[in-house]
This record gives structure tokens, sequence and C-alpha cells, in this order.
């Protein structure tokens, strides 16, 4: 076979591999199919993106390298996250403020 055909084939067999392993995964009952000890050692909160992310961006480093930059990515998203609350709240209460608005001058015009 060719070997770009064989790459094509071991890429579609490791997808569905990983298809049917993640199901299995869920029904352990725990987190991400993590042990609790391997859990509590990842943030909580965490989506899978951004603890692959994490993964690559600490891959080589010592352990307190490790610690040091998970942190600050987690500080940095906890802000980020924070930031997007703050936009979205004020975008609800700009939305309530025109709707009152309007409200108040149909009862002026009645």
């Amino acid at each position: 076979m060719d070997n770009r055909i064989k790459k094509i084939i071991t890429g579609v067999l490791l997808i569905a591999l990983t298809g049917l392993v993640s199901p299995v995964n869920a029904q352990l009952g725990n987190k991400g199919g993590y042990t609790t000890g391997a859990y509590s050692e990842l943030d909580a909160n965490g989506t899978y993106l951004e603890r692959v992310s994490d993964w690559f961006a600490t891959v080589g480093k010592s352990k307190e390298e490790k610690a040091v930059i998970k942190s600050q990515r987690r500080a940095a998203r906890k802000i980020n996250n924070a930031q997007r609350l703050i936009a979205r709240k004020k975008k609800e209460i700009e939305k309530k403020k025109k709707k009152m608005m309007r409200e108040l001058k149909k009862r002026e015009n009645n």
C-alpha cells in the first residue's frame, strides 16, 4: 500500500477507537475518565481543550515551572471569564433599560 493511504487508515482507526473509548470513560462515573487523584491535579472547571493546551504549554518543563505556568493560565482564564460575564450583564442591563424606556414612552403617549 501507498504510505499516504496507510497514514489515512491509521488516522481513521485512531479516531474511531477514541470514539469507542469515550463512552466507556463517561460510564466510569468520574470526571472525564480520570481517577480522583489525577483529576484533583486538574482544574475542576477546566475543559478538555484547556487541559490539552495546558499540557502542550508545559511539555518538557520542570515541576515548578509547570505549576507556575498552569496557575498563570488558570488565573488568566478566570479573569477573562469574569470580564465576559461583566460585559454580558452590562448588555442585559442595557436591554432592560431600553425596554423600560419604550414602555414608559408608550404609557406617556396613551
